[in-house]
């Protein structure tokens, strides 16, 4: 009996790796700088809103103290907006990661399938177990693979990953209660 095998030209191997690279190559270079200095832009944000209030013109009623108190809740409260967004986005872009590895490997197995049967795309191999048995079909244990860690790294993480929100908002939620300094 002759084992089957999946051959995947050396052209379609480079356009699914290009589509991987850009895809990341993107998000590094472009997306991710965005998030580079958050304390930063927090603390400057608390600044500006501090001395916008100094600015205004005021009688002996002005309570600065509250002032400060004000601003320092809005630094915190902006800081965790954008840590939260930075959180979020990346989360976002590992899910992302790994549906685009997840997606190709559906085309290529089904491509490979489709020569056998016609098996309906839409329910085709939606789950790592479904794959895992695609691939043992052709002889080929995608767990023995040199990448499988950090795929499954992946798929672990976008697994979990709303678990790990909840987590990551709680440990923002306690880091938030240490103050900016205004200086």
């Amino acid at each position: 009996m002759v084992k089957s095998q999946i051959y995947v030209p050396q052209v379609k191997r480079k356009y699914h790796k290009s589509e991987i690279s850009t895809f990341v190559d993107v998000f590094n270079d472009k997306l991710f700088p965005v998030f580079k200095d958050i304390e930063k832009q927090a603390a400057q944000y608390t600044k500006d809103y501090y001395h916008k209030f100094m600015e205004k013109p005021g009688d002996d009623s002005i309570d600065f103290v509250t002032i400060a108190e004000n601003a320092l809740e809005e630094g915190i409260d902006y800081y965790s907006s954008l840590t939260l967004a930075k959180y979020q986005f990346t989360a976002m872009s590992i899910a992302t990661l790994y549906l685009m590895w997840e997606q190709q490997v559906r085309r290529l197995l089904y491509t490979e399938m489709s020569h056998l049967s016609r098996p309906e795309f839409k329910t085709f191999c939606t789950k790592i177990g479904q794959i895992k048995e695609c691939f043992s079909f052709h002889n080929l244990n995608i767990e023995e693979l040199e990448c499988w860690p950090e795929i499954n790294k992946l798929r672990l993480i976008n697994k979990y990953k709303l678990i790990h929100s909840i987590m990551v908002l709680l440990c923002i939620t306690v880091c938030l209660r240490s103050p900016f300094k205004l200086s």
